[in-house]
């Protein structure tokens, strides 16, 4: 009995030991984590960026909004008046396009026969001529020629003149200037008749002298319709201005 006692008595004096040791080392599991430093984390600088994605696809078109309104100050007589003056704008450049071309088809279509050579060398004739090779039947439309005035009668008043032979009705003339220099006629009167004699002068309504504007270059083509047809055998162009030199190439309109 004494031996057992003895021996109960040592194992509960271990097993006590042995309970205090799990005591300390739960202690110890528990204060670890508190006596640990805690992690330090640092945010690093950011990365490059990637590139740029596919644009998307065009999104559907939204519906039209509403119709604005027109806030004006003018009074309802001003804006009137702006209407007219719109309205007359458009007017003239419509019929400005129509002139243009009527004008261009008459051109075209109905040429005298000076271009065309239909009107004979010496049934041109001029108040003078530079030389023989730039005489007056060397003024035709689109010729290689021109005819040149002399520096004599470089001046205002130097004529070129059609003889048709017979009475021929004419609406306008085309006038051209000299295509290898800056030499053209930039204004002039029509002078017609029927005899060297009797010649007038086309005149508008008041009778004053018409002057016809002329070129503004030396190869464009400028048609001048008359303000009424004129009937004559003989038809004189008379420089009234010019640039440089007298110099013209020419074909008349007859319808």
């Amino acid at each position: 009995m004494a031996l057992g006692l003895t021996s109960v008595v040592s194992f509960l004096v271990f097993v006590t030991s042995v309970q205090g040791q799990g005591e300390q080392i739960c202690l110890s599991l528990q204060r670890e984590p508190l006596e640990r430093p805690l992690p330090v984390t640092h945010q690093g600088p950011p990365g490059r960026r990637g590139p740029q994605g596919a644009t998307g696809r065009q999104g559907t078109r939204g519906n039209p909004g509403p119709p604005g309104q027109c806030v004006c100050d003018l009074s309802e007589v001003e804006q009137l008046r702006e209407r007219l003056n719109d309205v007359s704008s458009r007017y003239e450049n419509v019929e400005r396009i129509i002139r243009n071309l009527m004008e261009h088809n008459r051109a075209e279509l109905c040429p005298l026969g000076i271009k065309s050579k239909k009107v004979q060398d010496a049934d041109m004739t001029s108040s003078s001529l530079y030389s023989s090779t730039y005489a007056a039947h060397r003024g035709r439309l689109d010729g290689a020629g021109v005819w040149i005035a002399s520096n004599a009668d470089n001046k205002r008043g130097a004529w070129i003149q059609v003889d048709m032979k017979i009475t021929t009705t004419l609406t306008g003339v085309v006038t051209q200037g000299r295509g290898a220099h800056n030499h053209y006629v930039s204004g002039y009167k029509i002078l017609f008749g029927n005899s060297h004699d009797a010649l007038e002068f086309i005149q508008d309504d008041d009778r004053n002298d018409v002057i016809f504007e002329g070129n503004t270059d030396q190869n464009s083509h400028v048609l001048n319709l008359f303000p009424r047809p004129i009937t004559a055998r003989y038809v004189r162009l008379v420089v009234w201005d010019f640039i440089t030199h007298v110099a013209m190439r020419m074909e008349y309109v007859t319808c």
